[in-house]
């Protein structure tokens, strides 16, 4: 407003009325563009499958758009996109992906999204996880949802077989544990409740362990605790574990509420922000009782606290100097509130912190307030809180037509402005209130659906206004219309029960040529993430928010205080690769889970889907969901598949060379009569069955029994099958399972080179002594000189972790050396080219970009690493010039990345190399930057690295500048030493060394450095001709080639023989062979011509009786089991099904170190119980005392900790382990690995345990 030059305004977002108190959440209604219901065919899925992904496009008022091409981004575990799809469309607006996985996949949630150009559209998540699926659905109820502490809870557990009968007789063990809980009612959210400075240290109560009755069920009583005094309430969470007759173990949870008082105060400010000193600083309060409804407790006691800071300097019992801060509280003020309608009213006198506690004199419940007090600062006008209207409707869902009753009670009678909103106002009336109740019919209209909401603002009349009470109330109230005519019906028509190995046919009943999915799951798999039938009718139509904001300006008839904020009672707030997974490729699960795809329904509405069901014995869940225009539907129906007769074995996950283990089978007789039943387990591979192949068990009708097998795996590795076959009453039936038999001991490897040449043959040997199904052996002959270097290219690329750098460094030499790679590593090369991996690499590292065009360095860091970055960009520019497909957007931001990194102003030589190799990256690309260039040339030559200045020449080199290039290049060049890193820039005296010989071998080949540098790479290899880190490896190995390839071996011919006898000729064009008959046999290898014959050998395998080496060099690692207290256990003699802790210790001795990797393998007969798995088992304390590290991945066998170790810093990482298989095994070693400085390693805690019953 403004009158001459005087000018006067209001902050319009100061005058909102909040809403925190009221039901008005929800998704947010579409205004304009597109929304997609995305959903999966399952929650979770193992590496090494396949998973489907379906997405329901619809516009505004969920209508069915044109086709039209969209973008599915699946984004990893730790935030990086891992796969990108693009596909249009169909008629009805639905789209559907497959997605495999790799068994190299990382563990873990994973998110995809769908997206419209840029815009994301819909979103769904699921998990990848080594999973075996769950045989029981184990229930757990209480007989209510909230207890005071001196009642009794029952608690109910169940349990059911999932193929089909009660678990009767299972182990059922049940626990609680009482923890603090923030205590809010849905009408006060916006105040705080409870004392945060009382601290309530959780209760673990053991229920009992007992076994479930003939109905599957088990009552527990819990007694609850008496004389807690939390903050505010108290939950209960209860978990009921059923264990299987094999060693696996079924939980199932609830929570309950908890109240240790009869009545809670609530608390929240009149002041926004800080007090000001001199000025009152009020407090509203509520009391209320455990329901959350308001009472009166009488006069409440108010004490006000300053709290003060003391800050000294201690020191720690490593030596070390910090400052510790210590909290002291001065009470300044304490008083008696006697009246419930008035504010608490303080003023502070000084600066500071302060808490307002009010409590009830004779019992235990306080809350707590913290405020500051300033003398300066921006202090609004206030908005205070209106008083509140209830408002009720006269039914919970109303159809379109009819009217809907209001009911209003307000604190006063005044005028009432009643509106119908939801994104928008869709009517409003202005009602004259007599009295402080009103009853008002309003129409429902077909515009209203899903729901829409009636707020009420109430002013008083000014006639009965005061300024020392409330001026106005509020309310608002959601109106839900029913959703019956856009529900499509779908009903399922399938039989109830169905053998295995047979076909199952499904018909569906829904809507006229309305698009269909149907999934047949194992409810065992849908179990572990809980996952719930798809609902698109709920995504399109459920509740939606208030998306319109009420203001007024009645708040300013007050005096001038500031508007309040809600607040807390408590105020502070890759990839594995090959290499490290099992060795032996062995598909141990096979989830059964059967997918339609998009099925279109006939002109009745029908259609028929048939599954061919595999072997497996459970109950599969049919999920149908079906959508037409702007109606959608779903439903679901189960199937029980088995046998008359049920055998459920229990293999463990894998074997390992020298185990010896027990198998229980479970046996049930579902063929309706007595009978003996014959039970036979035959198996193929390298173990062997000890004691009796066949049992014998006679079982009454629908009861079962308990068999028993004990096999032991031999010295060796590979694919072990088990036949298993039950036979009685005229029946029969099979399973058969498939395990990795995995080495006891790392497998290790010989090699050796050299070269051949007319009149000086070759005769060798190559070892032999290697366990009987670990041997691998290869011989290699060429005229190429780098084939010497095949061990470090072997080591690139069968590489396992998958970081920036690493994942570069195993495939930028394939753009150049593909035939040395095939060579090197065939296995890979058998089905796929080199093209293949290199496209792979290209995808993976785009997949890791962030939006400001740079790399992060690692999986879970959302920072970008700068010298893998442009390490990274270098590779991918490489492989745009070789050819190969790199996205334009990719390239784009990362030229903008590059420029950045490149125009900035550094002065350490640390700096100034990454600065200088971002350069050099982009002259690749053909955007040299002189200015650059010439400023570092002229002001920094002097402060850089060698590395540096040879890439600098480099850069003027490739823009033209051969003259400055080579004025750059000293004449003499010594190989440099430098300090290795294992972070930062990775620096190394083989990676610098190498730079100036890739340098060279561009823009000065005959310089006279070369054949230095040539030997001084050679001479740093180790015996195996490999270097220490895979960034050594990379730049080594391309430098190398880039001078060796430009020699040649020249032309001959050659003949190999076996034993005297000719195996095979060859001529300058090269042999690789890799056949098993050369071990053990005497070769013999000449040649004829002018040329030079190089060869390479190599064999690898595990050694037999081989002792593993326990060391520790600059790095420490210990593995201790535990029992479920965390006290020693003895690993000899572990109870079968008992919960152990798996306690891991890493310390870095003699230095921080980054980038270190904890490899965990599992003896088999323990399995990891996964924590990212629902019907899983926790133990509450673990998560609490556990360090966290950088990625965890948890595989069938093993688990892998990545993480960074602070110098002389102990870290302790816990997780829990089930004795699942009775037996005795290796104990596999603890490895600790640093990934950028292999010297710093650790190998500890091998040996062996037993599990018995």
């Amino acid at each position: 407003a403004t009158l001459g030059n005087d000018l006067s305004f209001l902050r319009f977002d100061d005058c909102q009325i909040p809403t925190a108190d009221f039901d008005v959440g929800g998704k947010l209604h579409l205004l304009s563009g597109y929304e997609a219901f995305l959903y999966t065919d399952r929650g979770v899925f193992r590496p090494d499958d396949t998973a489907h992904i379906v997405g329901i496009v619809r516009g505004c008022d969920a209508t069915c758009p044109p086709p039209f091409p969209v973008r599915l981004e699946i984004v990893d575990p730790q935030g990086r996109t891992y796969k990108e799809f693009s596909k249009t469309l169909n008629k009805n607006g639905a789209v559907e992906f497959e997605l495999y996985l790799p068994k190299y996949v990382k563990t873990g949630k994973y998110t995809a999204k769908l997206m419209a150009a840029r815009e994301e559209i819909g979103q769904t998540q699921f998990s990848v996880e080594d999973f075996i699926p769950d045989r029981i659905k184990v229930g757990l109820t209480t007989d209510k949802k909230s207890y005071r502490t001196d009642e009794q809870i029952e608690v109910n557990a169940t349990g059911k077989l999932l193929f089909g009968p009660l678990a009767e007789g299972r182990k059922v063990k049940a626990e609680a544990w009482i923890e603090a809980c923030p205590f809010g009612p849905a009408k006060f959210s916006s105040y705080t409740f409870g004392d945060s400075q009382r601290k309530f240290k959780r209760l673990e109560i053991d229920l009992g362990t007992d076994n479930l009755d003939q109905e599957g069920r088990k009552k527990f009583l819990l007694d609850l605790p008496k004389g807690l005094s939390p903050a505010a309430g108290l939950k209960g969470v209860i978990q009921a574990t059923v264990t299987e007759e094999g060693g696996r173990a079924v939980s199932a949870y609830t929570q309950v509420n908890i109240h240790p008082y009869s009545f809670y105060i609530g608390l929240r400010p009149a002041t926004e922000g800080y007090g000001r000193i001199g000025e009152p600083f009020q407090v509203e309060y509520v009391t209320v009782d455990p329901s959350g409804n308001e009472i009166d407790t009488g006069p409440l006691e108010v004490k006000v606290y300053r709290v003060c800071w003391q800050s000294i300097l201690k020191k720690d019992s490593r030596g070390y100097w910090s400052y510790h801060s210590e909290r002291t509280e001065e009470i300044v003020k304490e008083f008696v509130q006697p009246d419930r309608s008035a504010k608490i009213s303080f003023v502070p006198e000084e600066y500071g912190q302060y808490e307002i506690v009010v409590s009830l004199k004779g019992t235990d419940v306080a809350s707590r307030l913290s405020f500051y007090a300033s003398g300066w600062g921006y202090a609004p006008w206030s908005m205070a809180h209106p008083d509140r209207i209830e408002t009720d409707l006269d039914r919970s869902t109303y159809e379109p037509g009819q009217n809907a009753q209001v009911q209003i009670r307000a604190p006063f009678a005044g005028r009432l402005l009643l509106c119908v909103e939801r994104e928008k106002v869709y009517s409003w009336q202005i009602i004259q209130m007599k009295s402080n109740t009103a009853k008002i019919s309003l129409p429902v209209l077909d515009s209203y659906r899903p729901n829409v909401y009636i707020t009420c603002q109430l002013i008083k009349d000014s006639s009965e206004a005061h300024l020392k009470t409330p001026q106005r109330a509020f309310g608002a109230a959601p109106l839900m219309v029913s959703l019956k005519k856009k529900a499509l019906a779908v009903k399922i028509k399938a039989r109830e029960k169905i053998r295995p190995d047979s076909e199952l046919e499904v018909e569906i009943k829904t809507a006229p040529y309305a698009e269909v999915t149907l999934v047949a799951c194992d409810e065992g798999i849908l179990l572990l993430t809980d996952f719930k039938t798809p609902n698109p009718l709920l995504f399109f139509y459920g509740k939606k928010r208030l998306s319109v904001s009420s203001f007024d300006i009645y708040s300013l008839l007050m005096p001038e205080i500031a508007k309040k904020s809600s607040t807390s009672g408590d105020m502070p707030e890759a990839e594995v690769r090959k290499k490290h997974l099992t060795p032996v490729n062995v598909k141990r699960v096979l989830p059964v889970c059967l997918y339609s795809g998009l099925v279109k329904a006939n002109r009745s509405g029908k259609t028929r889907v048939k599954f061919k069901v595999p072997e497996f014995q459970g109950t599969l869940r049919l999920m149908a969901v079906s959508f037409s225009k702007d109606r959608f539907g779903s439903s679901q129906e189960e199937v029980i598949v088995r046998d008359k007769i049920v055998l459920t074995p229990t293999f463990p996950r894998f074997l390992a060379a020298k185990d010896r283990i027990k198998i229980p089978v479970s046996v049930f007789n579902g063929c309706g009569k007595q009978d003996e039943f014959s039970v036979t387990l035959k198996a193929e591979g390298p173990v062997n069955i000890l004691g009796p192949g066949t049992h014998k068990i006679t079982l009454s009708p629908e009861k079962e029994g308990l068999v028993e097998f004990e096999v032991q795996a031999d010295n060796g590795l590979g694919k072990v099958s088990f036949h298993l076959t039950a036979k009685g009453a005229s029946e029969e039936t099979e399973v058969n399972v498939q395990l990795p038999l995995r080495p006891s001991s790392p497998a290790i490897t010989k090699s050796g080179m050299g070269v051949i040449t007319e009149g000086k043959p070759l005769t060798l040997a190559l070892p032999t002594d290697w366990v009987s199904g670990t041997e691998r052996c290869q011989l290699l002959l060429s005229s190429f000189p780098a084939v010497k270097f095949s061990g470090s290219l072997q080591y690139l690329l069968t590489y396992p972790h998958g970081c920036i750098e690493q994942t570069t460094s195993r495939v930028f030499p394939l753009l150049y050396f593909d035939q040395i790679a095939k060579a090197a590593e065939p296995a890979l090369f058998e089905k796929k080219a080199p093209e293949y991996y290199l496209e792979e690499g290209i995808d993976k590292l785009c997949s890791m970009q962030l939006p400001s065009g740079g790399f992060s360095y690692w999986p879970g860091d959302s920072n970008i690493n700068e010298w893998g970055s442009i390490y990274a960009a270098h590779f991918l520019i490489e492989a745009k010039r070789a050819g190969y497909a790199v996205p334009e957007r990719v390239l784009k931001e990362l030229a903008k990345w590059l420029k950045q990194i490149a125009k900035r102003r550094y002065d350490h030589k640390y700096d100034l190399q990454r600065q200088v190799y971002a350069l050099y990256v982009l002259s690749l690309e053909g955007k040299p930057d002189k200015e650059m260039m010439n400023y570092l040339k002229d002001e920094k030559i002097e402060k850089m690295s060698l590395s540096s200045k040879f890439q600098l020449a480099a850069c003027f080199g490739m823009a033209g500048d051969e003259q400055i290039a080579l004025s750059l290049l000293p004449v003499g060049v010594s190989p440099q030493a430098v300090q290795r890193e294992t972070g930062g820039n990775l620096n190394s005296s083989v990676r610098e060394n190498a730079i100036l010989l890739d340098v060279l071998s561009e823009i000065s080949p005959q310089h006279p450095a070369v054949p230095v540098l040539v030997k001084a790479l050679t001479d740093a290899a180790d015996k195996n001709n490999r270097w220490s880190t895979t960034q050594e490896n990379a730049f080594a190995f391309l430098a190398l080639g880039k001078i060796l390839k430009k020699q040649s071996g020249g032309k001959f011919k050659g003949k190999l023989r076996l034993d005297g006898d000719t195996y095979q000729e060859f001529s300058e064009k090269g042999l690789n062979l890799k056949e098993k008959t050369l071990l053990g046999k005497k070769i013999e290898i000449e040649v004829t011509g002018s040329g030079t014959c190089y060869y390479y050998w190599q064999t690898c395998g595990v050694r037999p009786g081989v002792d593993v080496e326990e060391i520790d060099k600059g790095i420490t690692v210990r593995r201790t089991i535990l029992d479920r207290d965390g006290k020693p256990l003895d690993c000899r003699k572990i109870p079968h099904a008992r919960m152990v802790v798996v306690k891991i210790e890493m310390e870095a001795l003699s230095k921080n170190l980054e980038n270190v990797i904890i490899c965990d393998m599992l003896p088999a007969g323990l399995e990891i119980e996964n924590p990212r798995l629902q019907s899983r088992e926790t133990i509450p304390w673990i998560k609490e005392s556990s360090w966290q590290p950088d990625y965890l991945d948890i595989r069938d066998d093993r688990l892998l900790l990545y993480v960074s170790l602070a110098h002389r810093q102990k870290h302790i990482f816990y997780y829990s382990a089930r004795a699942v298989t009775c037996g005795s095994f290796i104990l596999p070693p603890i490895l600790a690995e640093c990934m950028y400085d292999p010297v710093y390693t650790s190998v500890a805690s091998s040996g062996e345990i037993g599990v018995v019953k």
